[in-house]
């Protein structure tokens, strides 16, 4: 230590750690709306009831109308009731988390400047400013992405280099990234080029991590290096100026 041989530790300040632990409990409150849908899906689909497909959104508006006129047995029905109540529940929950995160993104310069690039929502970009921390204290954008489990290890052996599964890295980065993948590539072209290019070579789910990896790693080059964007929408500059 006294050499300066052991590398320094990234110590996460405690106010960043509360914030991480409402924006992973929202993770984990949506994480729990996606399994009670899955249970109704699966209860519709059990009593053979298709009226539901005719909707785009069969917990919007009018799908749950729909949901809460269907009678399907004296005991089932009370099942689904039960299962809407709990969404219910859970949508409250959400919104009460989403006004104390407001309140920290006002004060968080790096998510409001991610939040400008397309197709990144205030959530995404908070959820990657406090998890990342400093961006700075990753040497290169690839090592950033190695920490957020986007990228794929590397064997070698002799003239030989194959590549095998993705590193485990931070599972939250990971997940709102590739969550993200669909809203961007609707907005930005040289994005949704290149996604559909890997996903021709090798699949969907191949494409999305890769283009997850570049959207990071595009983010590590804007805040560090403060490199100007286009936002190929609007063709307006958009530039980090924070610290």
């Amino acid at each position: 230590m006294k050499a300066e041989m052991i590398p320094h530790a990234y110590m996460c300040p405690k106010p960043i750690r509360e914030v991480k632990e409402v924006l992973r409990s929202r993770a984990s409150l949506v994480g729990l709306k996606t399994q009670v849908k899955n249970k109704i899906h699966a209860l519709l689909h059990k009593n053979n009831v298709r009226k539901g497909e005719q909707y785009s959104d069969l917990f919007g508006k009018a799908g749950r109308a729909f949901l809460d006129s269907l009678t399907l047995g004296p005991l089932q029905t009370s099942v689904l009731k039960r299962y809407l109540e709990t969404l219910d529940f859970l949508e409250r929950q959400l919104k009460e988390t989403n006004v104390d995160l407001r309140a920290e993104f006002e004060k968080d310069e790096v998510a409001q400047f991610l939040c400008r690039l397309p197709g990144i929502g205030y959530y995404t970009a908070m959820i990657i400013s406090k998890e990342v921390g400093d961006m700075k204290r990753f040497p290169t954008a690839k090592h950033l992405c190695s920490y957020a489990g986007l990228v794929p290890c590397t064997y070698q052996s002799g003239e030989h280099t194959r590549h095998g599964r993705i590193k485990q890295g931070n599972s939250y980065i990971k997940w709102v990234l590739i969550e993200a993948v669909p809203k961007v590539i609707k907005k930005d072209t040289v994005l949704q080029d290149f996604y559909q290019k890997i996903k021709a070579k090798k699949g969907h789910n191949k494409a999305k991590t890769a283009t997850a990896r570049k959207m990071l790693a595009q983010m590590w080059y804007l805040v560090t290096e403060h490199k100007e964007f286009t936002d190929p929408e609007t063709g307006s500059p958009v530039f980090f100026s924070g610290a």
